[in-house]
């Protein structure tokens, strides 16, 4: 069976980025149905973009971009969050809305502890894990358009979020004794 269309342009633009050294690497649109584990080989990758794809997941070689701070998987077909992404430690951005998330993957909390900005909107996820005051760095969470139920106590440990959009979705909250949203000064 001979490779998609899709693929062998996606193939040719990696070789393109790593003979250029590229910081920042785009395959937004481009109908791939798996990222090129030749990324891996764009050592100063800082932003990488594959959103609007039909991806499902992501390649183990991810973990070699140690330049990785931002990356965009938003409009792709992945029903949990890659467990790849617990592994990118220095990741600060992510987007991964408009997937099938039903879940935030307790194993990816505890990596990801440099993350600032969480994007999670539309997808179907219905509880936060514990683990969620891992994200201690975490500045910015909207989870619009989920199937959010409640807030675990833990949640209150974010004490550096600033901004937080739960909207479409009414929240049964935890007592405001267990839940306090504290800026650290």
């Amino acid at each position: 069976m001979g490779t998609s269309p899709a693929k062998t342009m996606a193939q040719k633009s990696v070789i393109r980025a790593i003979r250029g050294n590229a910081k920042s690497f785009d395959l937004s649109g481009k109908a791939i149905t798996s990222v090129p584990t030749s990324i891996s080989e764009i050592q100063n990758l800082c932003v990488l973009r594959l959103q609007n794809n039909l991806i499902r997941a992501l390649p183990e070689e991810l973990t070699s971009l140690y330049n990785l701070t931002e990356l965009h998987l938003s409009n792709n077909a992945f029903g949990e969050i890659p467990s790849v992404l617990g592994h990118i430690k220095w990741l600060k951005k992510l987007y991964l809305s408009g997937n099938r998330i039903t879940a935030l993957s307790p194993l990816v909390c505890a990596g990801l502890g440099h993350l600032v900005v969480l994007n999670l909107n539309h997808n179907k996820i219905q509880h936060l894990p514990p683990e969620i005051k891992s994200l201690a760095k975490l500045e910015r969470l909207t989870m619009t358009d989920n199937k959010l139920e409640a807030l675990p106590p833990e949640f209150g440990q974010l004490s550096n979020l600033i901004q937080l959009n739960l909207s479409r979705k009414p929240l049964v909250l935890a007592p405001w004794g267990a839940v306090q949203l504290q800026r650290a000064h």
